[in-house]
């Protein structure tokens, strides 16, 4: 297995680490899932697609942070070093 290094500026890197958090799942398999995601979008022309994303994407899962209380948002960056 290769590995790949990324940047992310703080925001989005928190985020993920919380989205994770919240369902017990890494970083790294997120990223995995989503690259081995990628073959269904060989006929897409642009990304990020312009249009909602599928419901069953990854895209709308992140979505779903958005939906969660603010106190629970709170405690979980408090858990996580924020």
């Amino acid at each position: 297995m290769r590995n790949i290094t990324l940047a992310v500026d703080e925001k989005t890197y928190h985020d993920i680490r919380l989205w994770c958090a919240l369902r017990d799942i890494s970083v790294s398999r997120v990223v995995r899932a989503f690259l081995q995601d990628l073959p269904r979008l060989e006929s897409v022309r642009r990304f990020p697609l312009p249009q909602a994303p599928d419901p069953r994407s990854l895209a709308t899962r992140f979505d779903e942070l958005e939906q969660l209380d603010p106190h629970d948002l709170e405690l979980l960056r408090q858990q996580l070093g924020r």
